[in-house]
């Protein structure tokens, strides 16, 4: 529960010493049929009702500190209202007298409904996201980090999402009481542990010991009274099979999750994530789900992820290298990169003759339209300027002429070998006919020679 910031004291009263009783104060132009005490109007926190919780899953030592807040209002009573509603307008709202959005009223010292129904206290749509573990896992589900991301290319961090004042996990038998922070603490050393295992299996390391008591002993295999078995070791006992007896510790698919809440909506664009190598403790599928109106909602999963690296996970699809449409004009030009475009990349395409500039967005694995537009050829390659007409054109560079020389030398030393040969075969061919008609035998070809 947060508390706000209490409102100075009117200029007719001293502001009294804490703990001691306020006097009848008035309500800085609130007309109020009584000016209730500080002794009848201030509750104590620990006597606060219980409270829905701000999202489904939510761990319930985590629900007053970030849905409510108590405000105190010109006249010294206490009430409760919704943090989220109320950040730019419950000061003004209790200043004003609107008991509309009073959650609970402090009467005669005790909390008592207010008008406003305590669900309209629930964040509000994308200020809670989590990752949950869309595949099964063999013996637990451990994550090095986690780390969400503004932007598609994975460079903005979303703010509060690092180090975050509320961070939660549940797993099959309810909220964790423990928040994942090791998961998004950016230290690489850190692991945490999916809260997939009760009862016995949950007092039991994967190597069997009991934890905290006992440890486990690659020499000897056993469980050592007075050791702790490291993490490093409970991989080994994951991946071989190795340890004590104990009972299944996987995490079911769907039933396992890890998230924040923030202070304010965020919209997540890319996640970094990292999970332990050892395939019996990593999932091979993920989904990213943000609070909504409705409750939670699935924006993305991914499959086939790989154990023990790091992988950048894109919430939206990726674009193609951009190729100019059909029915652009054959001199346009693009610029502003090449390859694969992520979700917001732009590419621009001009006319260098006209001047045209238009921008294409990639959007979610496609890029946006590109429209109409007329681009004469570049001055190169247009016809000369007549005679007594002035030329607006820039001269051609030295590279361009000797290309424009070379073009030309090409073409004429083509045609000159092109006539020779036909002059050539011309002749062949005169020469055969006037032997025939003098008495040669024509041969089998086709007299052309």
């Amino acid at each position: 529960l947060r508390q706000a910031p209490r409102p100075p004291p009117p200029p007719a009263a001293a502001a009294p010493a804490p703990g001691a009783s306020a006097a009848p104060s008035g309500s800085g132009g609130q007309k109020t049929s009584s000016q209730p005490s500080s002794s009848t109007s201030t509750c104590s926190l620990a006597k606060l009702p219980a409270l829905p919780p701000c999202y489904e899953t939510q761990p319930v030592n985590a629900i007053r500190r970030s849905c409510y807040e108590v405000v105190q209002l010109p006249n010294g009573m206490d009430v409760l209202m919704c943090a989220h509603r109320n950040s730019s307008s419950s000061s003004s709202s209790a200043r004003e007298g609107d008991a509309s959005q009073n959650v609970f009223e402090c009467r005669e010292g005790h909390w008592q409904r207010g008008p406003l129904d305590p669900q309209a206290c629930r964040a509000p749509p994308q200020a809670a996201w989590r990752l949950v573990a869309r595949a099964a896992t063999a013996q637990g589900w451990w994550i090095h980090d986690a780390e969400l991301y503004s932007d598609a290319r994975c460079h903005e961090p979303v703010p509060g999402a690092r180090h975050p004042e509320e961070a939660f996990a549940f797993g099959p038998h309810g909220a964790d009481r423990e928040p994942p922070n090791a998961a998004f603490d950016s230290d690489p050393s850190t692991i945490w542990h999916a809260p997939c295992a009760a009862g016995g299996s949950a007092r039991l390391d994967l190597c069997g010991c009991q934890r905290g008591v006992e440890g486990w002993s690659h020499e000897h295999q056993v469980c050592i009274p007075g050791q702790r078995t490291d993490e490093a070791t409970e991989e080994v006992c994951a991946n071989l099979g190795m340890g004590a007896e104990r009972p299944p510790s996987g995490c079911p698919a769907g039933r396992i999750a890890l998230g924040v809440h923030l202070k304010k909506p965020q919209d997540v664009a890319c996640l970094r994530f990292r999970q332990s190598a050892s395939p019996a403790l990593a999932t091979n599928a993920l989904s990213l789900e943000a609070w909504g109106a409705t409750g939670w909602q699935e924006v993305q999963r991914w499959r086939d992820l790989a154990h023990g690296e790091w992988e950048t996970l894109r919430v939206r699809g990726s674009c193609p290298p951009y190729k100019l449409p059909l029915h652009a004009p054959r001199w346009a030009e693009v610029t502003g990169g090449v390859g694969i475009g992520v979700h917001g990349d732009m590419r621009e395409v001009s006319c260098p003759s006209t001047g045209f500039r238009a921008e294409v967005v990639c959007r979610d694995g496609a890029w946006s339209e590109l429209p109409d537009f007329g681009c004469m050829a570049p001055p190169m390659f247009l016809r000369p300027t007549p005679p007594g007409v002035a030329s607006h054109e820039a001269p051609l560079s030295p590279a361009a002429k000797v290309a424009a020389l070379s073009v030309a030398l090409f073409m004429a030393v083509a045609c000159v070998v092109g006539g020779m040969h036909g002059l050539s075969f011309a002749l062949k061919k005169q020469a055969w006919r006037h032997l025939v008609r003098h008495g040669a035998k024509p041969s089998g070809g086709s007299g052309g020679g």
